[in-house]
């Protein structure tokens, strides 16, 4: 008889399983608790973690000082991380191919390029910033990542990037604040005195458009 190793215990909730409890708590458990793997994970997934390994490497450039990132780089790194979950079986849209998602994302990252998103207000502090909390006394400590932490002269910035296929309701924005709002809670915690402002960015197909989700806090 074959010995299958218990999951690893995690001492800290994320943002994601919170909302996976909300929505399905038997899903929860099959996920983060027994480690359950997924017969396949769905292109949309693939398609925004790559965008955001993307995105994550033109900040962390900027952060270093380096000359400015163009899109040939970004797409390289857009493939890498695509070809990273090359194991998984991808599950499409009825409409999509891996070719397709990757001329979107060519779009996408031009967009990107030639929006007033590679020209932050304020000084970059953190990219893929970890910040670890308490949400109660009974509850494992909430671990959290920010994408692009920013310091002005009287505020610390918190911005989040999301893939979308269309622009996000108002009641989409308002539903995905939570997440800003906890986290900027704890980044006032990275420098005391200065106000925590929640900026949620949301990359679209046709462009790029910035949405507010969060608020001064």
């Amino acid at each position: 008889m074959i010995a299958v190793a218990p999951p690893p215990k995690r001492d800290y909730l994320s943002y994601s399983a919170v909302r996976t409890f909300q929505g399905c708590p038997l899903k929860y458990r099959f996920r983060y608790i027994d480690g359950l793997p997924e017969d396949c994970v769905s292109s949309s997934l693939v398609f925004g973690s790559a965008i955001h390994s993307a995105l994550e490497f033109f900040f962390s450039q900027q952060l270093a000082g380096e000359e400015e990132t163009g899109l040939d780089e970004l797409l390289a790194v857009y493939q890498q991380s695509w070809r990273d979950r090359s194991e998984q079986e991808v599950r499409f849209g009825k409409t999509e191919t891996a070719d397709s998602l990757h001329s979107l994302a060519d779009r996408m990252l031009k967009a990107f390029l030639a929006s007033d998103l590679t020209k932050q207000e304020g000084r970059i502090i953190g990219v893929e910033e970890e910040l670890r909390g308490e949400l109660s006394p009974e509850l494992p400590d909430l671990l959290g990542r920010i994408d692009l932490l920013l310091e002005t002269d009287d505020a610390v910035i918190v911005q989040d990037f999301k893939t979308s296929r269309s622009a996000w309701t108002e009641h989409q924005a308002e539903d995905q604040a939570e997440q800003l709002l906890l986290y900027a809670g704890r980044a006032r915690r990275l420098v005391p005195g200065k106000q925590s402002a929640s900026v949620r960015r949301d990359h679209q197909g046709k462009g790029s458009q910035s949405a507010v989700a969060g608020s001064c806090l």
